[in-house]
């Protein structure tokens, strides 16, 4: 049975594009704790060249459109991921009926994909898992927990779970608000001159190196239970 935490740290992780991260420990990360989340690999070199060609030729396959332009999956374990993700950001984005709709879409296409007679493999399992666990979190008494980070300069950990300790949360972390009050500042007029596009540059910088600091220490307490 998969923890709370371990459905969060899974999402955020496909969702942000950790397996894509230009930094190789976060990549690295990504693959060996989460590639037992994932089918294995097609018994045929053919199997996976069909399924690649029509992802990149059928674009109503996507359910997000700019999924074509950002994704270039070359494996099968790449192309399940990107498959997961378009999904994910689907849900992410849209309004809670549609969500959830499209949610019970991703739980028949988890337990249509190639099944096997009398058991339901660990990675399938833990599909249906992590949407059972994202359907509650569409549900919340507040409003949905799958919040977009409001930074506008926010790219890499744009997407988020608000955690119930704090139910007014607006920003993926610590660095993306400061640098959202520091926007809101300028465009408010409250600083009697902008930053040099180098100090906007060194801001950006640090926020990024943050940001990995704190992703590579939330991926550390994290480990799948394997079956």
């Amino acid at each position: 049975m998969l923890t709370a935490n371990q459905c969060k740290h899974f999402v955020e992780a496909v969702v942000n594009g950790d397996d894509k991260d230009s930094v190789p420990a976060i990549r690295n990360r990504f693959a060996r704790l989460y590639r037992g989340w994932f089918p294995d690999d097609p018994p045929d070199e053919y199997c996976l060249y069909v399924l690649l060609n029509a992802w990149r030729n059928l674009p109503e396959n996507w359910w997000c459109k700019d999924s074509l332009e950002k994704e270039n999956p070359q494996t099968f374990f790449e192309w399940r991921v990107a498959f997961l993700r378009d999904k994910l950001r689907f849900v992410w984005l849209a309004d809670p009926d549609t969500a959830r709709y499209q949610l019970k879409m991703l739980v028949a296409d988890t337990l249509n994909y190639r099944p096997h007679a009398g058991r339901i493999e660990p990675w399938r399992e833990r599909t249906l898992a992590v949407c059972d666990w994202l359907k509650k979190w569409l549900t919340a008494r507040k409003g949905s927990r799958l919040l977009v980070c409001q930074n506008p300069e926010c790219t890499e950990t744009k997407f988020f779970v608000r955690d119930t300790k704090e139910p007014n949360k607006k920003y993926c972390s610590s660095p993306c608000a400061v640098r959202a009050e520091v926007l809101r500042r300028l465009k408010q007029g409250q600083h009697k001159r902008d930053l040099s596009p180098r100090g906007l540059a060194n801001i950006r910088i640090g926020q990024q190196k943050r940001r990995q600091r704190e992703r590579m220490d939330a991926r550390k307490s994290i480990m799948p239970r394997n079956k």
